[in-house]
């Protein structure tokens, strides 16, 4: 089997992993379930990169081809994956409780994979349906902060409900807290 055939195998066994958290339709809303979003935001030297909406693309060098998260419930011990596309903006339906991005992992065409620790928390409340959890930005190679949480909820809010007219328009903010450094 070719090294292209390989990646791309991955590439469709990656993205089918997220299948479950991503939000497609509101009928894919499980009830006692709300609605999560914000956006990833990976900034490669300098730029942000925005992703294929299959979540994989061929460099011959530079930035990662493919870049997936990690999702931790605290009431489970198994990970869920999830594949940025387009700008990493993303809608999930997940239960109420804690959850942790746990990391990331991402893939070169010509080969490989790297993980890293991200750490950031976030909460689920019972009592909301539509909850904003902010921009993560991972920033490989730049100035200044490798990693934080931004408020973008405006421009945010109005993605979503050009999207999901059906959610209506407000949205709790809670954003996604990182790990404090020792």
């Amino acid at each position: 089997m070719t090294k292209s055939c390989l990646i791309l195998g991955l590439a469709v066994l990656l993205t089918n992993c997220a299948a479950p958290l991503a939000l497609s339709d509101l009928k894919a809303v499980p009830q006692g379930e709300a609605v999560v979003f914000g956006r990833v935001e990976v900034i490669w030297e300098g730029k942000p990169i925005v992703w294929p909406e299959t979540g994989f693309r061929f460099f011959v060098q530079g930035p990662p081809s493919i870049f997936q998260i990690f999702i931790l419930p605290d009431s489970a011990s198994e990970e869920i994956h999830y594949v940025l596309s387009g700008d990493g903006s993303f809608y999930w339906h997940l239960p109420p409780g804690g959850y942790t991005v746990t990391g990331f992992q991402r893939g070169a065409s010509g080969g490989g994979f790297y993980r890293g620790r991200i750490f950031a928390l976030f909460t689920v409340p019972q009592e909301q349906s539509v909850v904003y959890l902010g921009t993560l930005t991972l920033d490989f190679f730049g100035k200044g902060d490798q990693m934080r949480v931004k408020d973008e909820y405006d421009q945010a809010l109005q993605g979503v409900k050009s999207k999901f007219p059906e959610l209506g328009s407000k949205a709790a903010k809670n954003l996604m807290q990182l790990e404090k450094p020792l």
